[in-house]
């Protein structure tokens, strides 16, 4: 989080958490709103795409981040206690980008598994997605050159993840029988959600990661939960 916009995020977040907590009934509703906007959609309107792309920013990548960001255990595994606030900011960046990616790669790597009449929505609206998150940052006060410097990392993350994706995926296939029995769109998503770990932690660290890291095995656990977040509500939509 860029220097200056930590307590309007932090608010926003306190109040988005609460109005979970407090509002069950909302989240119910905000599906069916988009299920209907989507369903109804007309040939170039973009409201429908960027409704979902703002729903999936705000209700899984931010509020998840958040949720990762705050957790005790991740603060003590990324040593919080021995690090600067500017440090803090840097790595919460990084989560963010890293739920960015994961839900882009994911978006692409399941085209079997939407409808064909789907599929080029939801491309559309993995388009969107980083657009949005530059959005989001402007409205918290962040410059538009800092905010597109954000909307580059998503773009550098996003490749460094998927080549290291290959492999993650060569050693899953050849010493992991537990990922024989997947498909293949989830032998990638897996590979990803491995690599993007090894990549975040390694950025978190500094590039001072070790081979059995225990952070590398807590962001995979974080991230298996963002990807089920995702690929329910792309089922539900």
């Amino acid at each position: 989080m860029f220097l200056g916009l930590r307590v309007k995020f932090y608010k926003y977040m306190f109040s988005a958490i609460m109005g979970t907590i407090l509002a069950p009934a909302v989240r119910p509703i905000q599906y069916a709103a988009l299920k209907l906007v989507k369903r109804f959609r007309k040939k170039g309107d973009q409201r429908p795409i960027i409704a979902t792309a703002d729903h999936i920013m705000h209700h899984i990548v931010l509020t998840l981040g958040f949720k990762t960001f705050t957790d005790a255990k991740f603060r003590k595994l990324a040593e919080f206690g021995k690090i600067s606030i500017e440090e803090h900011d840097r790595i919460f960046n990084e989560i963010q980008v890293t739920w960015i990616c994961l839900i882009l790669f994911y978006i692409d790597a399941v085209k079997s598994l939407v409808p064909l009449s789907d599929w080029h929505f939801w491309q559309d609206v993995a388009k969107y997605i980083p657009k949005d998150f530059e959005d989001i940052l402007m409205g918290y006060g962040a410059d538009e050159r800092n905010a597109k410097m954000m909307t580059q990392l998503i773009d550098m993350r996003y490749k460094e993840y998927e080549a290291l994706t290959h492999a993650v995926q060569e050693t899953n296939d050849q010493y992991g029988i537990e990922f024989k029995s997947l498909s293949w769109e989830f032998k990638r998503i897996t590979a990803y959600m491995q690599a993007a770990a090894i990549g975040t932690t390694d950025h978190i660290r500094r590039g001072k990661i070790t081979e059995e890291d225990p952070l590398i095995k807590f962001l995979t656990e974080q991230l298996l939960f963002v990807e089920r977040r995702i690929s329910r509500f792309i089922k539900k939509l």
